[in-house]
């Protein structure tokens, strides 16, 4: 089969045909073509894709594109392109499909109601033999158990344990304590994984802008959301990120220029409420807001650009060099690769970090995310 022969665009081409305000996104937005795939036209910065497993699905999918083309672009320029649904979620070529995408520079938002899927989304890394930090921002970790087949409470654990492994880093963001088995979350610090809970993170959002930074693969799942603000998440829970929490986060993942993929999933198609559907179409805004604000943080040898410090440490032989990017403000550390069989991680030595990151450092502390990624190097 030939690529666009995956793919359902029949919504896509009747809402792109309606009628709409010159600033909309509906105005904006194309049907992925061949030849952006193939290169002969300009490729688009983003590329939406929707799985569907039934006729809910579709209709979901289709709410959330139509309050998406509803909603206003403030830029110029607006290089968005939706790719439609894909015929068969369980198609054993989902893996090439999504590798034939994640190898353009552009970033593919992925929507979904299985959260499941993101396992597919990881084997599509491994086709490209790309290393890749993963960032999911969920209130449960769903490690589960791996050796049973692929579900929403384990997919985690499979992406983990799969070999060839090529998972360097991943952070997990607004987890909730009690609804978590402290025994999972054990196992995810002795894998040297960020766990950032859900109180931390309402203290100071911000702590999750480097660690976005960082992110290839996100998984923005809306259960982490508080159940009065997405009633139509899989969860109960009274307590949670709010709205605007949620697509903050989003932006930070949109901003990365590492970010490839975006996994919108979590909701429940069964009856799914129209306040779920707008904060969905609005993270997807918020990720393509950020992908169309992309900093180029330039070469980090380049002294016009970066100052370089040296803070010296209690290990060995052993620094940490924190870089500043004079022109936007960005901070980044460095990490020593001592085991040369790990040369295939070399892209992960340089981290993003915050000024206090500096700040610890320079008081005799080791920063706990040096400290993590210095463990996995070593």
């Amino acid at each position: 089969m030939a690529f666009l022969d995956h793919f359902d665009l029949t919504d896509v081409v009747e809402l792109t045909s309606r009628s709409w305000a010159r600033n909309q996104l509906g105005k904006s937005i194309a049907p992925f073509s061949i030849d952006k795939l193939l290169g002969f036209d300009k490729i688009p910065k983003v590329v939406i894709v929707g799985f569907c497993n039934n006729s809910k699905d579709e209709k979901t999918l289709l709410a959330i594109r139509e309050r998406l083309y509803n909603l206003y672009w403030h830029y110029s320029n607006c290089e968005i392109s939706d790719l439609g649904n894909v015929l068969d979620a369980n198609d054993t070529e989902v893996p090439s499909l999504i590798a034939q995408l994640t190898g353009l520079p552009c970033t593919v938002i992925i929507l979904s109601s299985q959260i499941e899927v993101a396992h597919q989304i990881y084997l599509s890394y491994i086709q490209l033999q790309n290393t890749l930090n993963l960032l999911v921002c969920d209130s449960i970790v769903r490690l589960g158990f791996y050796n049973e087949s692929i579900s929403n409470t384990n997919y985690i654990g499979h992406i983990v344990s799969h070999e060839p492994n090529y998972l360097f880093n991943a952070s997990f963001l607004g987890y909730q304590t009690y609804l978590n088995d402290p025994d999972e979350l054990r196992t995810i610090e002795k894998f040297n994984f960020d766990l950032i809970r859900l109180g931390l993170l309402k203290s100071d959002i911000h702590i999750t802008e480097p660690l976005a930074r960082n992110t290839d693969f996100a998984i923005l799942s809306v259960n982490s959301v508080r159940k009065s603000d997405a009633p139509s998440n899989h969860l109960s829970t009274p307590n949670g990120l709010l709205a605007e929490e949620f697509c903050q986060i989003a932006r930070y993942c949109g901003i990365s220029n590492k970010l490839s993929t975006c996994l919108i999933s979590g909701f429940n198609p069964n009856g799914i409420d129209n306040q779920t559907i707008d904060l969905i179409a609005q993270s997807i805004w918020f990720v393509a807001d950020g992908v169309h604000n992309r900093i180029d943080d330039g070469n980090i040898a380049d002294e016009n650009v970066y100052l370089t410090y040296k803070v010296t440490t209690n290990i060995e032989n052993t620094d940490i060099v924190f870089y500043k990017n004079k022109i936007n403000g960005r901070w980044w550390m460095k990490v020593p690769l001592l085991d040369e069989t790990k040369n295939r991680f070399r892209r992960h030595q340089i981290i993003p970090c915050l000024f206090s990151d500096y700040q610890q450092a320079t008081s005799g502390e080791i920063p706990e995310n040096w400290w993590r990624a210095f463990q996995k190097l070593m």
